[in-house]
């Protein structure tokens, strides 16, 4: 042993935090268009706002094509395929509307 101080100097290196896995998100808009006035309906538009991949879409379709109707419209492309889930990324939709035609009354023949 030597006299006096000795100085022993500890390196710390300091260990990489790890990053946390970034989960996927997306979302979904369903937007209807009036194809007679080329306008979006902006009453009937859905939108899920960002969700995770995979999150279960609460949207029903067969709802808003009878709330359409009852509104007089007609739904040009109903066969449209919404998602059941959220995929990557955005995913917009859009059903095109026209007005349905209004039925005529029917005369009566006087006789």
């Amino acid at each position: 042993m030597t006299e006096g101080s000795t100085n022993i100097t500890i390196y710390v290196e300091k260990a990489e935090t790890p990053k946390p896995v970034e989960e996927k998100k997306g979302s979904l808009t369903v937007t209807v268009h009036d194809s007679d006035s080329k306008q979006d309906l902006g009453q009937y538009t859905y939108t899920s706002g960002e969700e995770k991949v995979g999150t279960k879409i609460n949207f029903d379709k067969a709802e808003l094509i009878n709330k359409l109707e009852s509104a007089g419209y007609k739904v040009i492309n109903d066969d449209i395929n919404i998602p059941s889930e959220i995929t990557e990324g955005t995913t917009n939709i859009t059903i095109y509307v026209e007005k349905a035609e209004e039925p005529k009354p029917v005369e009566e023949k006087k006789g």
